[in-house]
């Protein structure tokens, strides 16, 4: 079977509906109806699509990272990074940030994606793909070690990335997250400090 590489994915819009129960239920969460007195901020926050682009965005990547999909480790890693960044969008969204309700669901949806980490470093220490030639400009990838050591640093960028928003989270401090939220922040960091080692270990 031939294999297209897949770095550059074009996105599916989780405006259009599907059959997924889960994504349909937290768009419908995200959208309120707007009453005749609600005022434009309050329209401003219950128009957002941020949840429903995260929720969307990392059941795309953990359904990427099961074993029953035959997906090679550069389309996972493609899902994976659009799952941090839209979750990077909704915490730099002053709509979303304010409530309460949506940092809690923030960081429940971070750790899932933490939880797919830990299978996407898995994949690449288990897997030994057949790789296709790739041009990167004018160099030519067509060796396995190439590629390897390619998809090697994507997934460390991304598990960078990852720290990143996990210590910005933690910024926002006691008077928005409560002991709970802070320790999983906490632990969600440990848990990506040790699948950075692995990957430096493999």
């Amino acid at each position: 079977m031939t294999y297209y590489p897949s770095l550059a994915r074009p996105s599916q819009n989780p405006n259009i509906p599907d059959n997924d129960s889960s994504a349909a239920s937290t768009s419908s969460y995200a959208q309120t109806i707007v009453s005749p007195t609600t005022s434009s901020q309050e329209i401003l926050v219950q128009s957002c699509q941020c949840l429903a682009v995260v929720v969307f965005a990392v059941e795309e990547f953990e359904s990427s990272c099961n074993s029953g999909n035959r997906i090679e480790l550069d389309g996972i890693i493609a899902y994976q990074k659009e799952a941090i960044n839209s979750c990077r969008s909704m915490g730099d969204c002053s709509s979303c940030m304010p409530r309460r309700e949506n940092i809690m669901l923030l960081i429940l949806m971070i750790e899932k994606i933490v939880a797919a980490c830990g299978r996407v470093v898995a994949l690449y220490r288990d897997s030994s793909p057949d790789w296709p030639e790739l041009l990167l400009g004018d160099y030519e990838i067509n060796s396995s070690m190439e590629w390897e050591q390619l998809i090697r640093v994507l997934i460390l960028l991304q598990l960078k990335a990852l720290t990143e928003l996990l210590a910005d989270l933690k910024m926002m401090g006691t008077s928005v997250l409560r002991e709970r939220q802070t320790t999983s922040l906490v632990q969600a960091e440990a848990r990506v400090s040790e699948l950075e080692r692995d990957m430096h270990a493999i």
